[in-house]
């Protein structure tokens, strides 16, 4: 039996965080995105930004399954 992983396509050693998502990204004026294909449809996609300051975010993680990139 094949089991549907529950994010898209991560490497191992980012498990960590992306298991901890609130405590991860989502700070004040930080943000968590993921990107899914229609209503219960497979997660193809994650952005997280990390605001620094308050001019300033960081990219911290953008992933976009294999097979929904160009």
């Amino acid at each position: 039996m094949e089991t549907t992983p529950q994010y898209p396509e991560v490497d191992p050693k980012y498990e960590d965080d992306l298991r901890n998502i609130e405590r991860e990204y989502l700070w004040p004026g930080s943000k968590f995105w993921v990107a899914q294909f229609g209503h219960g449809g497979p997660l193809i996609g994650m952005v997280a930004v990390r605001r620094l300051d308050t001019q300033t975010a960081r990219l911290r993680r953008m992933r976009v399954t294999a097979s929904w990139r160009r």
